[in-house]
């Protein structure tokens, strides 16, 4: 597996795969700007060929990542409700760790089916 290298107005955007499988990391980019169609199809390249894409060290509001999310296509609202009745945030975490973090019967949540997965789940990957 090798490195693809394209160039950015802020700089060389980097694809480097993951495994042979799927996967790739993506750097060079600060997802928490607005992103020309250049990259966006760029980014949108790298998706379609390696399935999953991860993005490090970004720090992105609620309303960034929507917005970068947004390059995609419509966002759906979760079909959720809170305890409340009132529908969650657009971006919000979902998860099945209690508040020590260990895992509950909870259940978890799938997005839509899609071409491209358009529900947007704030949270981190460990590396």
């Amino acid at each position: 597996m090798t490195a693809v290298h394209a160039a950015t107005a802020s700089g060389p955007l980097q694809t480097i795969p993951l495994s042979a499988v799927a996967g790739a990391e993506i750097s060079g980019v600060d997802l928490s700007q607005p992103i020309g169609e250049a990259l966006r199809a760029q980014i949108l390249d790298a998706f379609l060929a390696h399935h999953l894409l991860v993005f490090r060290g970004q720090s992105l509001s609620p309303a960034q990542q929507a917005a970068f999310s947004e390059n995609f296509g419509p966002l759906e609202e979760h079909v959720i409700r809170l305890p409340d009745g009132n529908k969650p945030p657009l971006v919000h975490v979902v998860s099945n760790l209690d508040a020590d973090g260990n895992p509950t019967e909870r259940p978890h949540s799938h997005g839509n089916y899609f071409l491209l997965h358009r529900t947007v789940v704030r949270g981190s990957v460990p590396h």
